[in-house]
């Protein structure tokens, strides 16, 4: 397991991938906390893939909380390539006044993967394109909202609906969350 913390400050990255196609498989947290803010100006893996001996099941983590602030063009929250067997996994947990700013978010992004989005504590998600929610065949895609949040979704919302049999998504909102749909 890999932890890598910012503590303050704005950090700026052209693309970000826990963990890479190099890696084993294992875990990967990032923390973006104290009123820091990180940018990535292309796209965001999280639980991207771990090719090593074909062994997948690769576990990329980003915790914001404290203020932080994490901004990315496009998210993905298990991903890698669109191959079986994987098992990759991508969680995003926003809470304690966190905020996120992306363009497009999926959830569970590739085949026989999970991705998990969480929101709570008066943390605020934004996303300007689209919300997809178990997007390949035997992904999960989960989203839930509490604690007084705030997520406002300015694209397309699809809960598993994409290519292949077996996609799942939920979108559960409680303790007081707000979604709006622009």
């Amino acid at each position: 397991t890999t932890h890598t913390w910012f503590l303050g400050g704005n950090h700026t990255f052209h693309s970000l991938a826990l963990k890479d196609v190099n890696s084993s498989s294992g875990t990967t947290w990032m923390h973006i906390t104290n009123d820091a803010v990180v940018t990535v100006r292309s796209e965001a893996y999280l639980g991207h893939m771990s090719n090593q001996n074909g062994a997948a099941r690769s576990r990329g983590i980003l915790d914001v909380s404290c203020s932080g602030r994490f901004v990315v063009n496009a998210l993905n929250l298990g991903g890698g390539a669109i191959t079986t067997n994987r098992f990759n996994r991508g969680d995003l947990m926003l809470r304690d006044s966190a905020s996120l700013s992306a363009g497009s978010v999926y959830v569970g992004a590739r085949a026989c993967a999970t991705g998990v989005l969480e929101v709570a504590d008066h943390a605020v998600a934004e996303t300007s394109g689209e919300l997809r929610l178990g997007l390949y065949s035997n992904s999960w895609g989960r989203v839930t909202l509490s604690g007084n949040s705030s997520t406002t979704i300015g694209g397309v919302t699809a809960i598993a609906n994409q290519s292949g049999q077996g996609s799942y998504g939920e979108l559960e909102l409680k303790d007081d969350a707000c979604l709006s749909l622009s």
